[in-house]
């Protein structure tokens, strides 16, 4: 969870407050303003109302602020369209804390602006003549990554200000010109119990490989007192095993901070079975819990007889339209350049901001089925996130908003974690192309390697790169023609800037990875309708074929197909079993052979270095004995560099290719056996 400190408060979002309570004020705003005053301090007439579940922005169109009680309306000032400068109050009642030294406020609230210097604040006093900040709706507007209708609960600890006084106000204050919106909810003082530890998570991996079985063992905490959270003790069981105990001290948790604890003796999983890990908080500070009911957590770990190779799938949401996307771009380029892009599979998904000419149809419903509120925005192997580090919408989401070129990489760190995630499935898959008909043949398979249970799909998505069209579908829409960073900004005047856009049209523009097509329908077909039932059986490897027919728009030889097999839960932002288990890319295969995308004679082929300069070396060991070739192939499909066939005996070997005329870019290797393709990988050189 994100964390802010602000005049010695601390403040958090979390689903809920899950703790022992007494409520001292409550308002929902139940079809009016209820006993809150409202100051407007400038002439306009713009200031606090009350609003129903919808309002209309000018921009937006229907905005809807999806609070606990939103039926009943909301508080609400409006700035988008008025002109005259905004300066209004919402205040509550007084409240008596008297008797109770532990207070907290919460409130839902939804804060949308285009402009830095707008003014969203709120603050607490207890003589309704000083105030004090205890929270900047602005600030945290540009720490979330400006997400539009993402209603945000949250809950800051007012003891130091609040605890005990006869006297307790609250004002949240607004203050913009022709901007866009404020609006709060479900407002409360509640009084909070000295000592409360709450279990949040259990951290450890779905899958771990049993020949290496030792798992540590990982919690996420959080402090829901009053009191500052110095001690735990925590146990952690597997299934109904002995409880294994460790105490934890010189924590120093203010309220509503969290923390990640490691126990010190790992658990050991040496059998291919499903387990349970369940983590229980007791005795903070060394004394009673307040609130047992949120003190345990539990995670299932699955056993597997064998670790696949994994790769990473990387959907980026993008459209010509969208004036930040060439950034976005830029910073999947970045990632493919910085670690080793062997294993990330990059695709460039035309939706969540409008569409353009390369939007398909199954393009617009996943972005829809995803609740993007904009583009550019990637999902990494679609696995839930919770809002550690970065902006993301709300705490926890699927999608990740890229920042700006010129700030951190805010996607990198997710990319890299997907490293260390064990997949319980192992992928396969070869196609034919019949370029006469040019229709696209593919067969995907997925190994399954211990008990699972789930919605397991296949698909594949077939992708053309270095699309180039002409007019208003192709031509990319940047807001970089001055962009600030221009010294790191490949797009600092690039296009014809129109002032009155506010934007430049870049004609010509290169779209990169682009998605055309998915065979099987937007999320493939469920379990038990599709080629995988719903508890496959361990060791067993499932197969399902699709075919499609290439366009005559799309060029053949510029085509890349990514087969993968993913879980599916309805529940997009609350489960973290929806994800791209694993992912392939392979060519097209136009010869009469198979292309298999896989290593048929090894566990795997490693390339380094990646980024390479003037040499690459390809690493494996063969299983069998093998005639190996190996090709190189540009961005464009056209061969710069070839080995003859080689007998190999079974073993272990490294190949090393020169790679000193080549330009820079992306390239592709192709290994094959006796004439048959048995692993294709890309690199990159740059000098």
């Amino acid at each position: 969870m994100k964390k802010y400190l602000l005049v010695a408060l601390l403040v958090t979002f979390a689903a809920s407050l899950s703790f022992a309570q007494t409520v001292l004020y409550s308002q929902t705003f139940n079809g009016n303003l209820g006993n809150c005053t409202v100051i407007n301090h400038t002439t306009g007439t713009a200031k606090w109302v009350h609003s129903g579940y919808g309002f209309n922005d000018p921009t937006y169109g229907t905005i809807y602020f999806n609070s606990p009680s939103y039926s009943n309306g909301s508080a609400l000032v409006l700035s988008d369209g008025v002109s005259t400068a905004i300066n209004t109050d919402l205040i509550t009642p007084s409240v008596n804390c008297t008797g109770h030294p532990y207070v907290a406020l919460k409130f839902n609230q939804l804060f949308f602006a285009y402009q830095n210097n707008v003014v969203g604040q709120v603050l607490v006093s207890t003589d309704s003549t000083n105030w004090t900040l205890v929270f900047d709706a602005m600030q945290d507007f540009i720490n979330r990554g400006a997400a539009i209708l993402d209603p945000q609960e949250v809950d800051l600890d007012l003891s130091a200000l609040a605890g005990n006084q006869p006297n307790v106000w609250v004002k949240f204050n607004y203050q913009a010109t022709n901007d866009r919106w404020y609006a709060v909810d479900d407002i409360s003082l509640v009084t909070l119990p000295a000592n409360d530890v709450a279990v949040d998570t259990v951290l450890i991996p779905n899958y771990v490989g049993v020949s290496n079985g030792s798992v540590t063992i990982q919690t996420t905490v959080e402090n829901l007192g009053g009191a500052a959270l110095n001690s735990v003790q925590l146990s952690y069981k597997i299934g109904n095993g002995a409880p294994v105990t460790q105490t934890f001290g010189t924590l120093g948790m203010s309220p509503f901070t969290t923390s990640t604890l490691q126990f010190n003796t790992p658990a050991n999983f040496d059998s291919v079975a499903a387990y349970t890990v369940t983590v229980s908080a007791s005795s903070p500070n060394g004394g009673v819990d307040g609130n047992t009911a949120n003190d345990v957590a539990s995670r299932k770990i699955v056993g597997i007889s064998q670790i696949p190779n994994r790769n990473v799938l990387l959907e980026e949401f993008s459209t010509a339209i969208c004036g930040y996307c060439p950034g976005g771009l830029t910073l999947i380029e970045q990632i493919m350049a910085t670690i080793d892009s062997t294993f990330v599979i990059p695709v460039s998904i035309h939706a969540g901001f409008g569409t353009d000419a390369m939007t398909t149809t199954e393009a617009d419903t996943l972005a829809s089925d995803l609740d993007l509120q904009g583009a550019p925005t990637a999902a990494v192997n679609r696995e839930l996130y919770y809002g550690a580090s970065g902006p993301y919408y709300g705490n926890q989401g699927l999608t990740i908003k890229l920042d700006d070129i010129g700030y951190p990489n805010n996607l990198q760190p997710a990319v890299e974690a997907e490293y260390g995630v064990v997949s319980p499935v192992g992928i396969t898959a070869s196609n034919n192309y019949n370029p006469q008909t040019r229709e696209v043949s593919v067969t995907v398979n997925s190994t399954f390697y211990g008990p699972a249970t789930g919605d397991f799909r296949m698909n594949c998505y077939v992708i053309e790169d270095s699309v180039v069209g002409s007019g208003a579908g192709y031509d990319q829409h940047s807001y970089y023609w001055s962009s600030p960073a221009a010294n790191v900004n490949p797009w600092y005047h690039v296009g014809s800037y129109s002032a009155s856009n506010g934007y430049a049209t870049i004609k010509g523009y290169v779209h990169h990875h682009v998605d055309r097509k998915l065979m099987n329908g937007t999320w493939g077909e469920a379990s038990g309708t599709g080629n995988i039932p719903h508890t496959p059986t361990p060791g067993t490897t499932y197969s399902q074929a699709f075919t499609y027919t290439l366009p005559g728009t799309i060029r053949s030889k510029f085509v890349t197909l990514v087969p993968f097999v993913s879980q599916y839960n309805s529940s997009f932002k609350n489960s973290e079993y929806n994800m791209v288990w694993n992912a392939l890319a392979m060519p097209l295969n136009t010869a009469t052979g198979i292309n298999e995308a896989t290593v048929a004679h090894s566990d795997n082929i490693v390339l380094y270095p990646n980024p390479a300069q003037n040499m690459v070396t390809l690493a494996y060991t063969l299983d069998n004995d093998a005639k190996l070739s190996f090709e190189v192939y540009n961005i464009l499909g056209e061969m710069v560099s070839s080995e003859g066939q080689t007998n190999f005996d079974k073993g272990s070997y490294t190949t090393g290719i020169n790679t000193a005329s080549f330009a820079n870019g992306i390239y592709f290797v192709t290994v094959k056996d006796d004439a048959k393709i048995i692993q294709t990988l890309k690199f990159v050189i740059a000098k």
